[in-house]
């Protein structure tokens, strides 16, 4: 669990957590509504250590609160997804590569800088071509300097206003101490609107890297959007932050590392789920994903692939009873574990005392 928004024990966040195994299965994962990611790791332990009980007392009565609770949950889960609102319709645009990785991140050398990003809004404008209303591009697509920032962006806002989307892309601040990890947002009429720096950073990879303290919220199409970056969605409590702010869209740069492509896409989708928000997530050496904010998959395309993807995606109710109370139910099981560790004890110090 988390204490104001920074990691408590681990700077990985939840990333190693039995929870995400579950994203697939979608009646189960609507607990994390009301629960957060605690309500499925507890219901995952739960049957098995029922289980286990019943083998070891030999009567069947433990099962039968465990199963009730599974039902209860399922049954919750089932009722949510068939009575989701129809909310309003974006069609969001996901492009990324993995060519030319990771010289392209890493440049401070203009000429290449501003090859990348004529690249880059060329898949722009094919996405727009296709409807594409609201266009992602990757984390630390092109590294920029002070000597090419502002052509980097004049390339990327003219190609923003061309197409008539919102564009959001990820930089790479280089040729500074400390760097920026950055996800710039321009609007349709070429207006620069937000510049996003990434909160919570990879261990030992962005050390050299300056941490954000803001979460990204702009005015996007049909409802409020924000925009984070790649790691920051392994930590709910900075995702409640943004549901708590009326989040209905999440906009997602990303750049995971091959193998861990369907877990870190995952964790996101859980995110959504937790907070009421459909997610665009465009990874390099990912998969680019949009989900609703119901857990389901809409697109999901290898980065390898050179994807360009276009998807209508439905707004999120927004902000779900988890994410006005957050981590209530980790807690609720602290205490009752405390609980449940004295009970045992002090029975035993009582007898040993009387025998004395």
């Amino acid at each position: 669990m988390e204490v104001g928004g920074r990691p408590e024990f681990s700077p990985n966040g939840t990333f190693w957590s039995l929870g995400y195994s579950q994203t697939d299965f979608l009646p189960l994962l609507q607990v994390v509504s009301l629960t957060g990611l605690w309500g499925v790791v507890f219901v995952l332990t739960l049957v098995p250590s029922a289980a286990a009980l019943v083998l070891y007392r030999r009567s069947m009565s433990p099962l039968i609160p465990a199963l009730a609770i599974l039902l209860l949950v399922l049954g919750y889960g089932t009722w949510r997804l068939l009575h989701a609102p129809e909310p309003p319709i974006v069609r969001a645009g996901l492009a990324a590569t993995d060519r030319g990785l990771p010289e392209a991140s890493i440049t401070t050398d203009p000429a290449m800088a501003l090859s990348v990003a004529a690249a880059y809004a060329d898949r722009v404008a094919h996405l727009a071509a296709r409807g594409a209303q609201i266009i992602v591009l990757p984390e630390k697509m092109v590294g920029v300097t002070s000597d090419s920032a502002d052509a980097v962006v004049k390339v990327l806002s003219d190609a923003a206003g061309a197409a008539h989307a919102t564009v959001i892309a990820g930089l790479s601040r280089n040729g500074v101490q400390p760097r920026r990890n950055m996800a710039l947002v321009i609007s349709q009429d070429r207006t620069l609107v937000l510049q996003y720096e990434k909160r919570y950073l990879v261990p030992m990879i962005e050390t050299t890297f300056a941490s954000g303290n803001a979460p990204g919220l702009f005015a996007g199409p049909e409802a409020q959007w924000g925009v984070a970056i790649c790691k920051d969605l392994d930590f709910p409590a900075w995702s409640r932050a943004y549901g708590r702010r009326g989040v209905r869209f999440l906009a997602v740069p990303a750049w995971d590392f091959v193998r861990d492509a369907r877990m870190h896409s995952r964790m996101a989708v859980m995110r959504g789920v937790e907070n009421g928000f459909a997610i665009a997530r465009s990874a390099q050496e990912g998969l680019a994903t949009v989900s609703d904010a119901y857990g389901r998959i809409l697109v999901e395309q290898s980065s390898a692939r050179d994807p360009m993807e276009v998807q209508a995606i439905a707004a999120g109710p927004g902000a779900t009873f988890y994410t006005h109370y957050g981590d209530w139910f980790g807690w609720v099981n602290v205490l009752m574990m405390g609980g449940l560790v004295v009970g045992t004890i002090w029975p035993n110090r009582t007898d040993s005392k009387s025998s004395g």
